[in-house]
């Protein structure tokens, strides 16, 4: 992530899905503060991948229904973080 603000920054990263390994909330609170600190120097887009769901390969797992409400509580809307300049 440092490289990415040191030697591209304001430049957009698009994440395309599996923020998480399983869905479980303590991954999306990881993967939020991750993200939400490259968000300060870059427009960081995402999309949700079969993981952030609970899904693992084509079996999902009992919560696979309720992780796109996850998916909103921690990333906002499908396309995740903005990011506002300081200057």
């Amino acid at each position: 992530m440092y490289y990415i603000q040191e030697m591209h920054p304001h430049v957009p990263v698009l994440i395309t899905g599996d923020i998480t390994d399983s869905g479980s909330e303590f991954q999306f609170e990881m993967a939020r503060e991750w993200v939400g600190e490259l968000a300060v120097s870059n427009p960081v887009l995402m999309v949700p991948g079969n993981h952030d769901y609970a899904f693992k390969g084509m079996f999902p797992f009992h919560c696979a229904a309720t992780n796109f409400d996850k998916w909103y509580k921690y990333c906002g809307d499908p396309l995740g973080f903005r990011y506002a300049p300081t200057s």
